[in-house]
């Protein structure tokens, strides 16, 4: 309803408040679906209903969503998306929870006028070939002692983003046991001080090696 709204021709005040209460809905909803998750993944089995997905597509369908969050920051979502890829032997569900979750760490961190930017690829393992994500943004970056702790449960880092006013401490925790149980992985190879980016890496689809 509020998508609809915005379409109208409003006032800039009323569109700026109804822009924020989209925001605030689509935070809540992702917090949800983050609980939600956890629940299915600590009760198990956790199962994943594998397809053929296409990685850039996902990309670009969670890129739209969080669209309103970057342009109330003026922050820039920079896609720079491989071509030619191989499907992924995915859940597409979970793929685009994993995305979301690094989206909205990022803009998160980054400051007002700042970039977040999303590149795809592919490469070769020895005989394995896989594709990556790479979410890398222009915030200060994760200091060199929170590292290890980065993927852990619950853990919260206290710093300046206003994105949100809070946070559960569950979006890289998820992201990273999404990743593995795709057979795949999720680190983060920024440097302190020059941003945070996050690299996943997937396995191509067998049928397309």
């Amino acid at each position: 309803m509020i998508e609809t709204l915005l379409e109208e021709p409003l006032a800039p005040e009323i569109k700026h408040r109804l822009e924020g209460m989209g925001e605030s809905l689509e935070e809540l909803l992702s917090q949800l679906y983050n609980v939600l998750t956890i629940s299915q993944i600590e009760k198990g089995p956790f199962h994943l209903t594998l397809d053929r997905v296409d990685l850039n597509s996902s990309v670009s369908y969670v890129r739209s969503q969080c669209q309103v969050m970057a342009d109330r920051k003026q922050i820039s979502l920079i896609e720079d998306l491989g071509q030619e890829l191989p499907p992924l032997q995915a859940d597409e569900f979970y793929l685009e929870r994993l995305i979301y979750n690094l989206i909205i760490n990022a803009l998160h961190w980054t400051p007002g006028g700042g970039q977040v930017s999303l590149k795809t690829g592919s490469l070769n393992q020895g005989s394995r070939k896989s594709l990556f994500l790479e979410v890398a943004d222009s915030g200060p970056g994760v200091p060199a002692e929170q590292k290890a702790y980065l993927f852990g449960k619950y853990v919260t880092s206290k710093g300046k983003g206003d994105l949100m006013g809070f946070h559960s401490g569950l979006g890289l925790y998820i992201s990273q046991t999404v990743a593995q149980a795709h057979g795949g992985s999720l680190r983060e190879e920024g440097r302190p001080g020059e941003g945070a980016r996050f690299v996943c890496l997937l396995p191509a689809s067998q049928e397309a090696v």
